[in-house]
């Protein structure tokens, strides 16, 4: 058994609740992620002017990445 009634003292019970609280929170986060990459997916979709090199964006550094948004906006405004 892994925690035995004598030795479960209020410093378990602490873990057991941030273990279930970081799987929660992990859970919300990867739903919200799933559901940002289907609306992106989806204006991908229906966009004839959207670019396949943005696709290995994720590779990159932050900073490329922001370049790539501040082209795309200049781009959007002309």
């Amino acid at each position: 058994m892994a925690f035995q009634p004598e030795t479960f003292d209020w410093h378990a019970a602490a873990t057991v609740a941030t273990l279930y609280i970081a799987l929660f929170i992990q859970r919300a986060t990867h739903r919200d992620t799933q559901a940002l990459h289907a609306k992106v997916d989806e204006l991908i979709k229906v966009d004839s002017r959207a670019r396949n090199e943005i696709t290995s964006v994720d590779d990159e550094e932050p900073e490329d990445i922001e370049n790539h948004r501040k082209a795309s906006a200049d781009g959007a405004q002309r």
